[in-house]
Order: structure tokens, then sequence, then C-alpha cells
């Protein structure tokens, strides 16, 4: 073999692969048809799941200092502040939207690889690829034409995807009537606040809203009633926005624009025979609510522990079921989300224009409403509590230290905190301070680590808990200190890996 694993695109989606299998010692090939990192923002949410993501490899405080932290959401309808809607009601470390550029948060992840001891080929393309009992025959054309033998490729290539067409996938799904155009621009305006995000429901139906970007200037979103006859660029803005936003208003510079519409899609397999799929490759929906490349990096870190486990040896391949198991589920949540989200906020008409004022100002104002959209916006009410992989003997009883759950950054009795000791081949097992370490897990490798019982407490967990958490953070199993069987059980079950 050549490599270990192919990984075919190196956005953020694939450079977050590759870091984490290159991190676990894994031999890691990234090809990328492109010249190198992209020089647009795109993607520009980076929300509080991925950043606690980031913080179980210990560099999210890096993406943190490189973006903006948007606090407030500011509504508008008919030239007046309708509401305000906080979105600092998120349960994590980090309760705002990051604004970001894809742009910047690619080079971070291009670090995060490099510092891996990884790189990037960059314009280098796959042409096909051939899944043999044994490996992948992957042929490249790059600087030269050459065949590449990988034990596994994964195809991290966008909704184009090349893997995905090449093993044949299937790519169902529709297409919805809505139209969109954005812009990265500086704007002089008295109406547009710099520090918080505002959405402007206009008096002909649409849409507008504003993002601020970090470093100045603003992301600028457009709903259309359809497709657009001229160019979208600073003079389409310019126009559209002193026609229905602030007649003041100057567009003085700009960066990107362009215009999309919404397809929306989810591969039928995450994984056939020795390829898998992870990222936009998998699925395709509406940029409403910035779901897209957070929900992509939330597939790379579910795919590369349980991959780098395979290829050790540590575990068969039904550990890789459990990755379509727990990931594809929510893709199509986000995809039905997003979707009615596009319904509601792309058509035109007037009934429509007041039920999304009536909607908006609801949000703002109803805390059960605004908890459950910030849940589902920032991604942190993403659960794996139906999973195969997870074990729960204790319940509700476990808190919010419940199996299947994200375990909180929880402060360590005898070292640091839990996040500095996970990574892509670490499981951590947490037992109270001063409990003897139960018999199945001195029979393994596992690193244990103690909690103190206020510290469980004030988790709502009992003061009896084993709790061991995944090398991606969440809760694998939830039991009882004295419940010997059923954690050799569960150890044995999943053939977790050894600490290394």
């Amino acid at each position: 073999m050549d490599t270990d694993v192919l990984v075919v695109g190196a956005g953020p989606t694939g450079l977050f692969v590759a870091a984490e299998l290159t991190r676990a010692g894994i031999s890691t090939t990234v090809i990328d048809k492109g010249n190198g990192p992209s020089t647009h923002s795109k993607a520009l949410a980076v929300h509080a799941r991925t950043l606690d993501t980031f913080a179980t490899r210990q560099f999210a405080s890096d993406v943190v200092e490189r973006g903006l932290p948007v606090r407030v959401l500011r509504i508008f309808a008919g030239g007046t502040e309708r509401a305000q809607l906080s979105i600092d009601d998120i349960a994590s470390p980090y309760p705002y939207m990051l604004s970001l550029p894809q742009s910047v948060t690619e080079r971070l992840l291009l670090d995060q690889l490099d510092a891996a001891g990884g790189g990037v080929e960059w314009n280098t393309e796959l042409v096909d690829a051939r899944d043999e009992e044994d490996g992948v025959t992957a042929h490249l054309d790059g600087a030269e034409e050459r065949t590449v033998r990988a034990r596994w490729l994964v195809g991290c290539d966008g909704a184009h995807s090349r893997v995905r067409q090449t093993a044949d996938f299937g790519w169902a799904g529709e297409d919805i009537d809505a139209h969109f155009a954005l812009i990265d621009a500086e704007i002089r305006s008295d109406v547009i606040d710099r520090s918080t995000a505002q959405i402007f429901v206009l008096d002909d139906g649409r849409n507008c809203g504003f993002v601020p970007l970090p470093g100045g200037g603003q992301r600028i979103i457009l709903t259309l009633t359809e497709a657009p006859d001229a160019e979208v660029d600073r003079a389409f803005f310019q126009d559209q926005l002193t026609t229905h936003v602030d007649p003041d208003l100057d567009v003085q510079t700009d960066e990107w624009a362009s215009y999309f519409s919404v397809r929306q899609r989810v591969v039928d397999t995450y994984r056939q025979g020795r390829v898998c799929l992870a990222g936009d490759a998998a699925h395709a929906h509406s940029p409403v609510g910035g779901q897209g490349m957070n929900t992509d990096l939330q597939d790379a870190h579910n795919l590369a522990w349980k991959l780098a486990a395979v290829i050790d040896g540590d575990a068969d391949t039904r550990l890789l079921d459990t990755y379509e198991a727990e990931r594809r589920p929510l893709a199509e949540q986000v995809v039905r989300l997003t979707g009615r989200g596009t319904r509601f906020i792309g058509r035109q008409s007037w009934w429509l224009r007041i039920l999304r004022i009536t909607a908006l100002t609801l949000l703002a104002h109803v805390d059960f409403l605004r908890t459950r959209f910030l849940g589902a916006i920032s991604q942190t009410g993403v659960t794996h509590t139906d999973s195969p992989l997870v074990q729960n003997p204790l319940g509700q009883a476990a808190g919010s230290l419940r199996a299947g759950y994200f375990a909180p950054n929880l402060s360590l009795a005898d070292d640091g905190a839990l996040h500095d000791h996970l990574s892509p081949t670490s499981h951590v097992a947490l037992i109270p301070t001063g409990a003897p370490v139960p018999p199945p897990l001195t029979e393994t490798e596992l690193l244990v680590k103690r909690i103190s019982e206020s510290t469980l407490h004030a988790h709502d967990g009992p003061s009896s808990a084993v709790i061991v958490v995944r090398p991606d953070g969440y809760v694998g199993y939830s039991g009882s200190l004295d419940d010997d069987r059923t954690l050799r059980e569960y150890l044995a079950e999943h053939g977790l890996a050894p600490h290394r």
C-alpha cells in the first residue's frame, strides 16, 4: 500500500479528517484539484458545537481569536426595529455565532495538519477509483498521472464529488425554488450596526440579512424572487440596498459576490466497502442558518477516530457502520429544517411577510422557542442517544453526562480539564475522587481520570458514576461504579482502543 488513507478534497472537511488521522499516526495522502487554499470567504458561521469540537483538539482559542463573536440578532420591518434576539443563551463555553471567513478556517485547519506532520498535494485530482477487497486503487492526474494504492478512500470533495460519482453512490433529493444573492463588502450606513447581525423584512416581502465580518465589512444576503438578469456585483447590491434598506447606504468596496439557488440531497449511504464520504460530498442543503460547514466538520470528527481505530486493528469495520448511524439522521434533519427555513424566507407574499415578522418576534421574546431554536442552530442540541455505540445504564440519572451527550470540559481533580486529554486515539474514563478503579478499567489501557463529587453533582450526575468519553468528546458510557459486568460488556463489545 502507498498510504493508509487517500483523502480527496482539502476544504475544511478534508483538512480536519486528514489532521485527525495524521495525529493518530495513520499515513494519509491528501489531494485537491485547486492550486491552494480558498481565498474566498464562503461559509462564514462557526457555531458553538464546532468550537466545542475544536476545543477537544486544543485549538478553539486560536479560532476564536481570529473571528468576531456575534451575540445579538436585530430584526427590522417597515423601517422599525421590531425585536432583538439574544443568541448567547447556548449551552457551551462559546455562547455566540463566530463570524469567520471559510478561507481563515481552512488556513487554521491546514496549520493543524502541518503541525501533525501532514500536507496537501495541490493541483491533483482523482480520475477514477476501484474499490477492491484489500484496498482502493485510485488513478490521479496532477504534475504527472499516477496510480495510488490506499487501504481506504475518503471523499471530502464537495457537492460535485468525483469520489461519489466514481463509486456510484446514490444521490437523491430535490431543488427548491428559492434564490439568493450575497456579497462581502465594506459599506457606509448609519442604519447598519457593525457589532450585531441584522435581518430586514422588506416591504416587497423579501429579506435582507447583514452579518459583520472580522476586521470590518459586512456579509450581505438578499433573497430574490427569481434568478437575476444582471450580474450580482457591487452595482447590483448598491441599487437593491438603497431602494429597500437605506437610501443613504454606500457600498464602498466588495471582496466577493455570488448568486445561488438551493439543492437538497443526501447520499444513500455514507460508506460502500472501503470508500467513505463526508461533508458536502454526502449532503447538500440550503445555507440558511449557516449549518453547512459546521455539519461537515462534525462528520469529519466522527469519522476520523473510528477509521483510525479500524486501521490500527483496535476495532473491526462494524465501528464504521456507526458513522452513518450517527451522522446520516442528522444530515437528513439539517436538510429538512433548512429546507423549511428556505421556503419560509424565500417565498414572497404579504401574508408570509407578516408571518415572518411575527415568528421572529416570538423567537426573541419566548424563552422556550428561543432555547429550541438556538440549540438547533448552534448544533449544541445534537446527541447520539440512539446510537448503537453508546450505552446508558444510568438512564436519566446521568444528567448532562448521559451517554450520547457531548461531554462538557469538566474540571478534573487530578490533572487539568477533560478536553486536554482527548485525542483521536484516546477514550477517557472518569471516576469519582477516592473511588477504587473498577476492575474492567484495570484490564484495559484506557486513560482513567478523577472527577470530584461536586463536579458530578453540578452536572446532575450521581456520585458513584463511571463515565467513558469517546475521542470525539461524546459520552459513550454512563454507568454505576459497582456495575462491573455491564462496563466489561461495553468495553468488550465496542473494542475500545487502548490509550497511547
